[in-house]
């Protein structure tokens, strides 16, 4: 009860004072209502649990080897597993994929995954309706769908379930819905789910007629497990690796390997979890800033009441009962602040959906739920104590001499110390930040100089997948892709229509290992190289050299012998710089004169995967040579033409030709390169807006500081100007003292950045985390800063009159 009296005594005294008190709760505003923007996206996005039976104890497994830590499994291997493993009571299998969905409209690509019949089961999923796959329909073509894909593509007709959909042209009959609120991050956007033949999911690639089972060097599976009643994480890896040897020993192609692991629910999170942590480093940096602005303000405020604490002191009032008055104080700042951080957080979430990356998956369910409100409150009660407990305290220890005896403004050293300590504090924490942001800006413009090896402006990309069923043999896919090159190039408007099969920065790649005729390695040891399937003309549209050699003709058919284009990496560094025109490579069998393949050019190395990706060995070969069943078709617009107004002539081309395959992912090339960076933007975007926000608030801790040691010395100051300073020398001695401070606060923030940054080596390319040029803008941006702050109370102190200040005490 005491401590509300004191509340309504604190809102009362905060109204008389309603530019400290609007100054103060906007300064918390920003710094809770950041806080609790980016702990709502942490929580959407890393702290979710899964909706699926104990989440804790399902686990993502993968494969590593030598050349790649974190790869696919084959079908074989995790059969073996799943037949070996019993630390774990279920494995299952699942590959991120995607179908063309017809008999429903227009044909679309819709996001799926195919996945082995005890997918669910091992999850511990049930359906809304119908049921879900069990390990005895592994074999039948049934699919699942979410309950999005029920609603919006069916209609949420009962009797939908039963009824087939045509996936890659094949009908899979439904059996099952998921529950509204069913997602899995590890699995994208998927709305269809469907069953594998023999308990493996669908290969990306057509492979005819060949039993998957038999696959072990075809990696495209990721795998999940259920810890098993009474086994732990240590047991589930020792297993793993006893049975990684035990497989090598029995086959070569296995040596080598090793089977890591870890929660499924981090699977998903990998490439933005860095990413939101620093951010949320970097947004508790901005409410420690804040904190120490406000607490600046409270002292600046106690200075003020000094006389009236002193009356009450000497009437006998307790130290306990003074910090009391100031925590409440506090307390109402608090609320206020807190308040108006919430309520500006719808605001602030929007505005981080509209700038977060693909990448950033399950913001759809940002809010202000419980854990988000439990998080603001705790992070004002945190607030609250570190902003009020130096004024309190300085608050319970009045000076009872010099107000009781008429002493003016006067602060007391201590008070003047603490101040100094603040604005100190409140610079090295802004240059830690700004430190951090001037890094990771260094090294986005650094990836940004990179030259890809491509060019990317002005053209139109369009994915493209052929149903295995519809187009299982070579000849038709050529014949396919033929046809529609000839379409799309006769468009007006359109310059040159090309392919790939994997367009670089797409986020794919396709890896096969090789030997090389008259070098062969050791069983189990291979090259290893890019492969990519190209038009004749892909060359020359994406602006990739030849350096030497010739390209691809129209004679380079299935009737002829296969030859390939290599890049001068895979000269380099397979070759040794020999002469690779004519020499011959093998993806397959050595005995079979017809996989053996020769190189009858060179060109030039393109960054495949990314701006920051190791240039590495590509072998090119042609379309009418090795037709694949998806690639992505390349549109050169004429000039004057914008690329995007292509997509739809392209798209009824595609539809005059088939009614059953569609184009999807329609992007410019300029937009598949955008999103390799857009994580990094997005988190420099937002590094960077906080650094601009505490550098903000250090300039006004600055300016009070300036503006508090200029009332203090007020006297002084006054019989400077009477003894015969002039304003320059009264200027130069205020403006010192303000730039003095903020040199004390970048060499502590340089000491406290230079650890500390090395937590975003990982993050960084092309400069390291002590970059001199970096820590030395930010030292100059903060002087200035400082300057500009300190400017204008140093220019009031030059304009004192003398005698009227020496008047006034």
């Amino acid at each position: 009860m005491r401590f509300l009296h004191d509340l309504r005594i604190a809102a009362r005294a905060l109204a008389k004072a309603p530019g400290f008190t609007l100054a103060a709760v906007l300064t918390l505003a920003l710094g809770i209502g950041a806080n609790t923007a980016i702990f709502s996206v942490v929580d959407a996005v890393l702290l979710e649990t899964l909706p699926v039976r104990e989440p804790g104890k399902l686990l993502h497994v993968w494969r590593a080897d030598d050349r790649s830590p974190d790869s696919a499994l084959a079908p074989g291997p995790f059969l073996d597993l799943d037949r070996d493993l019993t630390t774990v009571s279920g494995f299952a299998a699942f590959n991120d994929t995607s179908f063309n969905l017809t008999g429903l409209g227009d044909p679309r690509r819709v996001d799926s995954a195919s996945v082995s019949g005890d997918f669910f089961t091992v999850l511990g999923v049930e359906a809304a309706r119908g049921r879900v796959f069990t390990e005895a329909t592994e074999d039948e073509k049934t699919a699942v769908v979410t309950d999005g894909f029920f609603r919006h593509q069916l209609g949420s007709r009962e009797e939908a379930l039963g009824e087939a959909l045509v996936l890659n042209g094949e009908p899979y009959t439904l059996v099952g819905v998921l529950a509204e609120d069913f997602h899995l991050p590890a699995l994208r956007e998927a709305e269809v789910y469907a069953v594998g033949p023999h308990g493996v999911p669908h290969s990306p690639l057509p492979l005819g007629d060949t039993d998957v089972t038999t696959l072990r060097d075809f990696n495209y599976l990721e795998a999940v497990a259920r810890i098993a009643p009474g086994a732990t994480t240590a047991d589930v890896r020792q297993e793993l690796a006893a049975l990684a040897g035990r497989y090598a020993e029995a086959n070569v192609d296995e040596e080598g390997n090793s089977y890591p692991f870890d929660y499924l629910a981090r699977r998903s999170t990998g490439e933005v979890r860095p990413v939101l942590m620093v951010l949320l480093g970097a947004v508790g940096l901005v409410l420690l800033i804040a904190c120490v602005n406000v607490a600046s303000l409270m002292l600046s405020r106690t200075l003020v009441q000094r006389r009236d604490h002193a009356v009450r002191a000497a009437l006998g009032a307790s130290r306990w009962r003074l910090m009391r008055e100031v925590a409440a104080e506090g307390a109402c700042l608090t609320l206020a602040g807190g308040t108006l951080g919430l309520l500006l957080g719808p605001w602030a979430q929007a505005g981080l959906v509209a700038l977060a990356p693909p990448s950033l998956r399950g913001l759809e369910s940002l809010g202000l739920d419980g854990t988000v409100l439990a998080f603001t409150m705790l992070v004002s009660f945190a607030s609250l104590f570190l902003f009020t407990l130096v004024p309190a305290y300085q608050a319970s220890r009045p000076d009872l001499r010099g107000p009781l005896a008429g002493g003016g403004q006067r602060g007391g050293s201590a008070r003047s110390l603490t101040r100094t300590l603040l604005v100190v504090t409140e610079t090295a924490l802004a240059v830690v930040l700004l430190i951090g942001a001037g890094l990771l800006v260094r090294s986005l413009l650094s990836l940004q100089s990179e030259d890809p090896g491509f060019r990317a402006d002005d053209l139109l990309t369009l994915r493209i997948a052929l149903p295995e069923g519809e187009y299982s043999e070579e000849p038709q896919v050529a014949a396919f892709y033929d046809q529609l090159l000839d379409r799309l190039g006769a468009l007006p408007g359109v310059e040159t229509a090309t392919l790939v099969n994997t367009l670089p920065f797409s986020g794919s790649r396709a890896i096969l290992g090789f030997q090389v005729e008259g070098a062969l390695l050791p069983p189990g040891q291979s090259h290893v190289t890019g492969y990519r399937v190209v038009d004749p003309a892909y060359f020359e549209t994406m602006g990739i050299d030849r350096l030497s050699g010739r390209g691809f003709t129209e004679g380079d058919t299935l009737e002829s012998p296969t030859v390939a284009l290599v890049n001068t990496t895979f000269v380099h560094q397979v070759l040794d710089g020999a002469d690779p025109i004519g020499r011959r490579i093998n993806f397959g069998d050595f005995e079979d004169a017809e996989d053996w393949v020769t190189i009858v050019g060179v060109v030039e190395p393109v960054r495949h995967m990314g701006y920051d990706d190791a240039l590495a060995p590509e072998t090119y070969l042609s379309y009418r040579q090795d037709p694949w069943g998806f690639a992505t078709l390349v549109l050169d617009p004429a000039p004057g033409i914008e690329p995007t107004s292509l997509a739809e002539p392209a798209r009824r081309a595609l539809l005059a030709q088939s009614s059953t395959v569609p184009f999807y992912d329609v992007k410019t090339a300029a937009e598949v390169m955008g999103g390799t960076l857009a994580a990094r933007r997005f988190l420099v975007l937002l590094v960077g807006i906080f650094a601009a926000l505490a550098v903000t608030l250090a300039a006004i801790g600055i300016y009070g500081v300036v503006s508090y040691s200029v009332m203090q010395r007020r006297r002084e100051i006054g019989i400077r100007m009477a003894l015969g300073s002039t304003r320059r020398e009264v200027l130069s001695v205020v403006m010192r003292r303000g730039l003095g401070l903020v040199a004390l606060g970048v060499t502590a923030g340089v000491a406290v950045a230079l650890p500390l940054s090395r937590l975003l080596s990982g993050m960084l390319y092309g400069v390291t985390s002590t970059d001199p040029a970096t820590y030395a803008a930010v030292a100059a941006l903060l002087l200035t800063v400082a300057g500009l702050a300190a400017a204008t109370p140093a220019a009031r102190a030059s304009r004192l009159d003398p005698m009227r200040t020496l008047r006034e005490d």
